[in-house]
């Protein structure tokens, strides 16, 4: 399940010299203007072409899956770990 902060997430996680900088202009200087949540979601509509799915029901339930093979197990640990540091 995409999530809609993955471009700005694994751009600052996963960072090289300037890479930070130009996300900030695609976002700012987008092709939908001053209009930064178009950008953001055109920038999501880039790293994911299929719908998203935003519903904050359907991400806890996709995270609540105990099974340790579940598509989304390391998603799951990796919240974990991050809220809990």
């Amino acid at each position: 399940m995409p999530i809609l902060n993955n471009p700005i997430a694994g751009t600052v996680q996963y960072a090289y010299p300037g890479d930070i900088e130009s996300l900030c202009h695609d976002i700012v200087d987008g092709p939908f203007g001053d209009n930064y949540m178009m950008n953001l979601a055109h920038l999501v509509r880039e790293e994911n072409p299929a719908c998203t799915n935003a519903s904050y029901k359907s991400f806890i339930r996709m995270l609540s899956n105990p099974e340790p093979n579940a598509e989304t197990a390391s998603l799951r640990s990796w919240f974990y770990q991050c809220c809990t540091e």
